[in-house]
């Protein structure tokens, strides 16, 4: 791992992104299969506060503050989209809303209500497997909370329906069978049910995800 930062960036931000960075590596290549690119490059700053944070296979852009950045979400990106790809327009859940679930992962995030505490959904038409077209016309703000918010929380809602050991396999499953290659929802749908006798159909409807 390579780490590069400005002379203005915060020492302690810089110190924190350099731990969780190691710690979630480490975690994640554990949980999903091992990081693949043989070498992790992170760019930490106090000025790319224009676009916020950005990941690219084996490069990450970070805005760093004293109390750190979201160094662990674009590092999870590392698997998803950067192991397991997507159609990033199409369908921008399979990696925003897996790299948010595995940062509240890392972080060990008390999740268990969270569905629930998303609310109602923005608007009837709200679904998680929208293309980033839809969010254009000032639904913005609707992304963020569909995607990351309600993503996250649909997959830990599904470890909850499977169980942790269970869960842990779908997606190590789900990596190592599309691995550097693309997938889509049905393809993760089809591995968490193939887990479970259950009928996950009620499931998916619930989280508008199929």
């Amino acid at each position: 791992m390579n780490a590069y930062w400005t002379a203005t960036t915060s020492a302690e931000g810089v110190a924190a992104d350099l731990r969780d960075a190691v710690g979630s590596v480490d975690a994640f290549g554990k949980r999903f299969g091992h990081y693949p690119y043989g070498e992790l490059d992170l760019v930490m700053s106090d000025t790319l506060d224009a676009f916020g944070n950005m990941e690219f296979p084996g490069l990450v852009l970070l805005w760093t503050e004293p109390e750190g950045s979201a160094v662990v979400h674009e590092i999870a990106h590392q698997w998803f989209y950067g192991v397991v790809g997507n159609d990033q327009f199409a369908t921008p859940w399979p990696d925003e809303s897996f790299a948010q679930y595995a940062n509240q992962l890392y972080y060990r995030e008390d999740t268990a209500t969270c569905w629930d505490d998303q609310g109602e959904w923005p608007s009837d038409t709200a679904a998680l497997t929208r293309p980033l077209a839809y969010y254009a016309d000032g639904r913005r703000a609707e992304y963020y909370r569909v995607v990351y918010g309600r993503g996250a929380c649909a997959l830990h809602d599904l470890e909850r329906v499977l169980g942790g050991p269970a869960m842990a396999s779908v997606l190590r499953g789900y990596v190592r069978d599309h691995w550097l290659g693309v997938a889509t929802t049905a393809d993760f749908a089809r591995a968490a049910q193939a887990s479970t006798a259950k009928d996950l159909g009620p499931f998916w409807t619930e989280h508008r995800i199929l």
